[in-house]
């Protein structure tokens, strides 16, 4: 079966209920930097919700205008057209602005299109322990120092 293009993926996941997409966003967490082939064990949910609460909080600052409880009006013209637009928009600011890595930046942008950006806008979330970037950063593999060899005498 031939991949899904991210813009058609993030449309699929907008069908599945909220608990299936932040379980979605736990997966992809732990996934994201894992080799090929391995398979892991993890409470997928509890990291979906924190990682979705640092991005949902994130998120709000840039999307949202914090007076108005709506949408910022740079985002006017996004809304008004194809929902296409909107989720590349958002995705655009996840994978570029904030390196988050696409298989993340997917599930977080379907649940952001999901909840529908006036609703996202009128709730005012909480601000996490962490932000999404410590989340994410803490799963990225470390690069291995080199070892000094010692000199031959």
């Amino acid at each position: 079966m031939p991949k899904r293009a991210p813009v058609d993926e993030i449309l699929q996941q907008i069908r599945l209920p909220k608990g299936a997409i932040v379980l979605n966003i736990g997966i992809a967490l732990q996934y994201a930097f894992a080799p090929p082939g391995v398979k892991y064990s993890a409470p997928y949910l509890e990291m979906g919700k924190e990682l979705w609460a640092s991005a949902e909080y994130e998120l709000h600052s840039v999307l949202c205008d914090a007076t108005r409880r709506a949408p910022k009006k740079w985002l006017d013209d996004i809304v008004s057209g194809d929902i296409r637009q909107l989720v590349v928009s958002i995705v655009t600011i996840l994978v570029a602005s904030w390196h988050v890595p696409l298989s993340i930046a997917v599930p977080i942008t379907a649940l952001v299109v999901k909840k529908q950006l006036a609703a996202f806008c009128r709730r005012r979330p909480r601000k996490p322990p962490r932000s999404m970037a410590e989340i994410i950063d803490e799963r990225r593999p470390r690069p291995r120092r080199a070892r000094k060899r010692l000199a031959s005498r």
